[in-house]
């Protein structure tokens, strides 16, 4: 196009040099990448759960909300309670103050309540019953050997024993620490 004059030249579509014309395809380009990778990013940041919590969010034993819609914080249960911290080792943590507590509990029972407990916690573990142990929390996983890992500490003390085998009683506190295995 020639500017002085307003007239257009041949095959000049929008009016425009021919110079520019390239613009608007990588503007799509641009726009179609960001969506592509925000897209990856919320489907493939954070692992599934290997423990399954039902879409309808079944709450715990002893919880008294049964008719609370799933879009609000659940109420405080009723009756004796254990509590839940998780420490992600860079200064952030999650508390559950007030699970419920049920005769028999074990570390991944509690583990399952605060994951049913809305807003949950994500986390992932191997194994069944005794043998079950942590392998993630809010997609933060063990890094094994050498690494920093999910340890638990009942009454300020490392446990010997694992998460499907410690047995809880009511008042107990559970502190998951990410640091690294002495």
């Amino acid at each position: 196009m020639d500017f002085t004059n307003g007239k257009r030249e041949p095959g000049d579509v929008c009016g425009c040099p021919a110079q520019r014309s390239w613009l608007l395809p990588l503007a799509l380009l641009v726009v179609l990448a960001c969506v592509l990778i925000v897209r990856y990013f919320l489907t493939n940041a954070l692992p599934a759960n290997d423990v399954q919590v039902d879409s309808q969010r079944r709450e715990p034993p002893g919880m008294n909300n049964a008719s609370a819609p799933a879009q609000f914080p659940a109420n405080p249960p009723d009756g004796k309670t254990v509590s839940l911290e998780i420490d992600f080792g860079n200064g952030a943590t999650r508390k559950f103050h007030t699970l419920p507590w049920h005769d028999g509990m074990t570390v991944m029972d509690l583990m399952e309540s605060a994951a049913a407990y809305r807003p949950g916690l994500r986390f992932s573990s191997r194994g069944a019953g005794e043998s079950a142990y942590l392998t993630a929390i809010d997609g933060i996983t063990n890094e094994n050997h050498g690494g920093r890992n999910w340890i638990f500490y009942l009454r300020d003390t490392p446990s010997p024993q694992g998460m499907g085998r410690q047995r809880l009683e009511p008042g107990d506190a559970i502190l998951w620490k990410y640091e690294p295995y002495e």
